[in-house]
């Protein structure tokens, strides 16, 4: 923040210019520089709990988007997201490619999801191949349904046409041992939060890590509502 006596358009651009987040003219209320000071505390917050590879919102942020709809007592929906078969592909195909392709993905999704209609949605890259959304999204079937075609047509682009009509490609397990790993899937579990239903931000966490689990006993691409 750079407080200053110099008032004129140029100055203000000069200090941004040389970095400065927030340009404070004197005289200040002191109540001002406050607020200024806890924004970008915030912001700074944010920036850091961010995923490094994704850029998008981290652990902290999920928690904080999650008690603030629990606070407000509103219905809203939350998808917890996990590709399998993930490593074998990594230890495959390289680092590179597996994180080029949790960036396209990320990409992607962000542009399925967050729309002007669902202007309150928030996407979260929390772990490895992890994602979180939050969102108010009515129908959430039919949203699960979209990611899924989504994430369907993006994985396959990273195998050949051999690998594709196989379904498998050869990988070695975690003693070195020869496997057929089968492609890439992804399974979501989604919460209905309903009002009242629940106290706790780790409840909710809890709850739709167990839809989560069911949807990953299924074979293929698949969610799990509840």
């Amino acid at each position: 923040i750079l407080l200053t006596s110099l008032s004129q358009t140029k100055d203000r651009i000069t200090g941004i210019k040389l970095g400065a987040d927030q340009y404070l003219t004197k005289p200040f209320e002191p109540i001002e520089l406050t607020a200024r000071i806890e924004g970008l505390l915030k912001r700074v917050k944010a920036e850091i709990s961010a995923s490094p590879l994704t850029a998008l919102h981290g652990n902290d942020s999920v928690e904080k988007e999650i008690k603030k709809r629990l606070e407000e007592n509103n219905s809203f929906n939350i998808y917890y997201m996990d590709i399998n078969n993930f490593k074998p592909f990594n230890d495959k195909y390289g680092f590179d490619l597996g994180d080029q392709f949790l960036k396209v993905l990320a990409q992607q999704l962000q542009k399925q999801l967050e729309t002007p209609a669902n202007s309150r949605c928030l996407l979260g890259h929390i772990v490895s191949d992890n994602f979180v959304v939050i969102c108010d999204i009515p129908e959430p079937e039919k949203s699960a349904q979209s990611i899924l075609g989504l994430f369907s047509e993006l994985s396959l682009k990273q195998y050949d046409e051999n690998t594709r009509q196989r379904g498998y490609f050869a990988a070695k397990d975690n003693n070195g041992n020869d496997i057929q790993a089968p492609l890439m899937t992804l399974a979501i579990g989604i919460l209905v939060v309903t009002p009242s239903k629940y106290r706790h931000h780790i409840q909710v966490i809890e709850r739709v890590k167990e839809l989560w689990k069911k949807a990953k006993l299924k074979k293929g691409n698949a969610y799990e509502i509840g």
